[in-house]
């Protein structure tokens, strides 16, 4: 990295401001004295310029970071995010609810996610192939590639390095791998913003591919910024176009869905996503919708509240998934910056009963692609609005999910799909094995993913 050379340093001052007697007016021993001291302080100062601007590189302050970890009283709540998804969490992660399995389902999922990018930075069906089409290595390949919607994949797959300290910039394990994708998803994003993934002739795009890719970008300008560098320039530009084409995208009624056409009604799940992607764009100071924007979603979940229930259902006065309630508690927590609002309040509790009623003593087992032997896409937006909310609904809440995922995990080690998640389940078999193995990761990296004091409720190993 180039480093600018720093200002010449200012002519010596006086005790009272004026500037020092000239070299003649003071013995020469004196002046030597003063050059030589001058001179050690613009060394100095050339010293840290260097180290503030090179942090990136190979992964330097958080390798610093980690040392000073090992021997200091980590307090994730008054450290920079970015830093937080780095540290050793080994000493206070069981303190959020993480364990040890959880940890090590989360290595074995990046793993094998890692194994199974195309040469050209993306995440797909195709990958799931015997290579050398494919990135399988055999006797046979991964079963359960579902449907073509690369771009979401792509940005789901981002997202779960991401979560673990894997950034475009800082020379970590799976760094490159990020770059990777977050270029494949700038070549197939146009000029207004929109992500389109075009290849042999055809265009597939939604809202719901759109707002996970812009969700990754500005993740990656969040973390870039939270480690007190400025984020790529393309990735700040992509980000915020991505990010403005939301905003223009947005329909009359308040929330989206799966086209720009504004006429028609929204949903909940595709609006998520995007709230997830505006929150990540501010944070990082990419750039903030407009308060018309932000009032229009309040109104539009609103409208989409059942009773007193905590509940958020689908549209307005339709249930279709327990996720959407998540995705409720999550525009409370994140865009309106309401966490302890009497939706989230009886959103947890409702949550943590459903948790326990549906899942709790269940034997688990990993029954290939039957149906409803998991629910990744409500775990994902449950815990991670559980996570925000805290308290003794979190616990129980996760509790019974992170051992249930962990259980669910591929542990075959003969087999190219061990570390994944079968795709089974609500909705699965169409995202397929990448998008359950990288939600299921997500999940179980809540710990550390965001902050949140309420979810201090379990006793520090």
């Amino acid at each position: 990295m180039s480093v600018p050379h720093p200002p010449s340093p200012p002519a010596a001052m006086g005790i009272n401001g004026a500037t020092e007697p000239k070299t003649g007016d003071r013995p020469k021993s004196r002046h030597r004295l003063l050059a030589d001291a001058a001179g050690a302080v613009a060394l100095l100062v050339a010293l840290l310029v260097v180290f503030l601007l090179d942090r990136n590189a190979a992964g330097r302050s958080s390798a610093l970071a980690r040392k000073f970890a090992s021997t200091t009283i980590f307090d994730p709540l008054s450290t920079p995010l970015a830093e937080v998804r780095l540290y050793s969490k080994k000493e206070w992660i069981g303190g959020f609810g993480g364990s040890d399995a959880s940890e090590a389902a989360v290595r074995l999922g990046l793993d094998w996610l890692a194994r199974h990018q195309a040469d050209d930075g993306h995440w797909g069906p195709d990958c799931l192939h015997l290579a050398p089409a494919g990135c399988c290595r055999g006797p046979e390949p991964c079963p359960g590639g579902g449907s073509e919607h690369r771009i979401a994949q792509t940005g789901l797959a981002i997202l779960a390095f991401q979560a673990a300290g894997h950034y475009d910039f800082n020379g970590n394990e799976y760094s490159a791998r990020v770059r990777r994708g977050l270029n494949w998803l700038l070549a197939n994003q146009r000029a207004d913003g929109r992500f389109l993934d075009q290849r042999d002739g055809a265009v597939l795009s939604d809202m719901y591919e759109h707002g996970i890719a812009a969700f990754a970008l500005a993740d990656a300008c969040e973390m870039a910024d939270s480690s007190g560098q400025e984020p790529a320039d393309r990735y700040r530009q992509a980000a915020q176009r991505a990010v403005q084409f939301i905003e223009y995208a947005q329909h009359n009624d308040g929330g989206w869905r799966y086209t720009d056409q504004r006429d028609l009604p929204s949903d909940t799940s595709v609006s998520g996503w995007q709230v997830l992607a505006m929150k990540a764009a501010k944070r990082a100071g990419v750039v903030e919708v407009g308060q018309p924007c932000v009032a229009a979603v309040e109104a539009f979940f609103k409208r989409c509240e059942i009773g007193a229930s905590g509940r958020t259902g689908y549209q307005p006065g339709q249930v279709l998934s327990d996720a959407t309630t998540g995705v409720g508690m999550l525009v409370h927590e994140m865009i309106l910056e309401q966490p302890d609002s009497p939706l989230v309040r009886a959103g947890a509790k409702y949550l943590a009963d459903v948790a326990e009623h549906s899942w709790k003593g269940q034997v688990v087992r990993r029954p290939r692609f039957a149906a409803h032997s998991g629910d990744f896409y409500t775990w994902y937006n449950c815990t991670l609005a559980m996570f925000l909310a805290g308290g003794e609904p979190w616990k129980r809440w996760n509790d019974i999910v992170r051992d249930r995922l962990v259980a669910l995990q591929c542990r075959e080690p003969e087999s190219c799909a061990n570390g994944s998640w079968d795709p089974d389940g609500r909705y699965s078999p169409q995202g397929g094995r990448v998008y359950s193995t990288a939600l299921a990761v997500l999940t179980l990296e809540v710990y550390y993913r965001y902050k949140s004091r309420q979810a201090q409720v379990y006793e520090r190993p």
